[in-house]
């Protein structure tokens, strides 16, 4: 899932608390291990105290996120994230290629899970894309980068997809205008000479 997307909470429209209640519910795998004394988290886990993101496996089986670290606390205390959640940090929002269960990941996972190391950046805030259509029913004033028509979802402001599209440069491209270029000049060259029968004449 890509991390500009917004993937339903665990647990909400994903039906995960239902499902991981539920005999056989939980996802496969770490769900199955059973904890043994602590001896701190796996070592492949990483430094979870600096981990700006994480990803969580549904009750489908699919991996969802990055999502930000802050973001898992608010869920996971809300009661969003079951104990039979997989769970897998990420530093950069890389895809994780082993999960674990929050029991293996932290001693005390009602105080720890999910809480950043004094000094540790939280992930950045990223930009929420400009949306495709803004309703009006009149012109109000210029938008830059939307045009005011009627269209597919009724009156009011569209992205400029002429405005928004990338120019693109190619080779031969380049090539056509320096050959439009050359005639142009020689018809102004030819332009510029008297014609022949003037001269004669």
């Amino acid at each position: 899932a890509r991390y500009l997307g917004s993937p339903a909470r665990p647990g909400s429209s994903t039906g995960m608390a239902e499902a991981a209640a539920a005999p056989g519910g939980a996802a496969e795998g770490p769900s199955s291990r059973k904890r043994k004394a602590w001896d701190g988290p796996p070592p492949a886990a990483g430094d979870l105290g600096h981990a700006q993101f994480w990803w969580y496996r549904d009750p489908y089986g699919v991996d969802q996120g990055p999502h930000a670290t802050t973001t898992m606390r608010n869920w996971f205390e809300a009661g969003y994230i079951p104990a039979v959640t997989p769970l897998a940090a990420s530093y950069y929002g890389e895809v994780p290629s082993e999960m674990w269960l929050a029991a293996e990941l932290w001693e005390s996972p009602e105080t720890e899970a999910f809480v950043l190391a004094e000094g540790a950046a939280a992930a950045p805030q990223l930009e929420a894309a400009a949306p495709d259509y803004i309703e009006a029913a009149e012109f109000e004033s210029e938008k830059e980068g939307y045009v005011f028509k009627f269209d597919v979802y009724g009156l009011g402001y569209y992205k400029d997809e002429e405005a928004s599209r990338p120019i693109e440069v190619t080779i031969d491209a380049i090539e056509a205008e320096k050959q439009e270029k050359l005639e142009r000049n020689a018809r102004a060259r030819m332009q510029a000479f008297p014609k022949w029968d003037t001269i004669s004449g």
